[in-house]
């Protein structure tokens, strides 16, 4: 008992020492991490403490630490200047959202140019419309020409207006009794289309469909060969004039 006793006190330096070992090898790495020495220009070293940082937070620190020690001219700046930034991925349903709205855009499209086709279309349809339609066919004659027979597809001559031009024109005559209708090929305002009546006596009086002007056989009747008419403008004064003959 009494070696026991004489022992105790070797025991306790023996435990007080490796003790303070072990705090001194565990406090270590936590020093390091909470201590950084800043340099002074006059050469000497200061403790400054900085909050705890983690192992990830602790590589960035390094990381910056290296590049505070690079010179400007260093090709290592260069490098972490060229590193593309990290950009995030696009969310799954972001993406079908996206290809929904190009899906719609396309059909979208799709549905506007056959809408501008059909107009093309329409509006071709309406403007040939416009155009004045032509005249219905006249009935077969049922009833003898009265004076002369002038009926026929074979006559030719000229249009004269005083305040046109003369133009050659080819012509059609229909004739049912005394009802006669000319149909010529003038490309001028009127002397197109004439309606009216021959009499008996040859004498023609015919109105021009588009001025509503009468015109006659002024100079003399109508032979089967042969169909002079007239009309008088510009106040009496001058004489427009269809001249045909087969």
């Amino acid at each position: 008992m009494l070696d026991v006793i004489k022992k105790i006190p070797h025991h306790f330096a023996v435990l007080c020492t490796v003790v303070l070992l072990v705090c001194a090898l565990g406090l270590a790495p936590v020093a390091k991490a909470q201590g950084k020495a800043d340099i002074f220009s006059s050469g000497t070293a200061k403790m400054v403490a900085v909050p705890a940082v983690t192992g990830q937070e602790s590589a960035v620190l390094d990381q910056d630490t290296t590049k505070e020690a690079l010179p400007e001219n260093s090709t290592a700046t260069d490098k972490y200047l060229q590193e593309p930034a990290f950009t995030a991925e696009e969310p799954e349903n972001k993406k079908s959202g996206n290809a929904n709205q190009r899906t719609l855009l396309y059909v979208g499209g799709g549905v506007a140019a056959a809408a501008a086709l059909a107009l093309a279309l329409s509006g071709g349809g309406g403007g040939s419309g416009s155009d004045p339609e032509p005249e219905p066919e006249p009935p077969p004659p049922t009833v003898r020409p009265v004076g002369v027979d002038l009926a026929g597809d074979n006559w030719a001559g000229y249009l004269d207006l005083v305040n046109g031009t003369r133009e050659l024109i080819t012509a059609v005559v229909y004739q049912n009794g005394s009802e006669i209708r000319i149909t010529t090929t003038a490309t001028q305002r009127y002397g197109k289309s004439f309606v009216g009546k021959i009499f008996s006596n040859r004498q023609m009086r015919l109105i021009d469909q588009t001025t509503g002007e009468t015109w006659t056989t002024w100079n003399g009747p109508a032979f089967p060969t042969q169909i002079d008419i007239y009309d008088y403008v510009n106040n009496f004064t001058a004489l427009d004039r269809l001249v045909l003959k087969r």
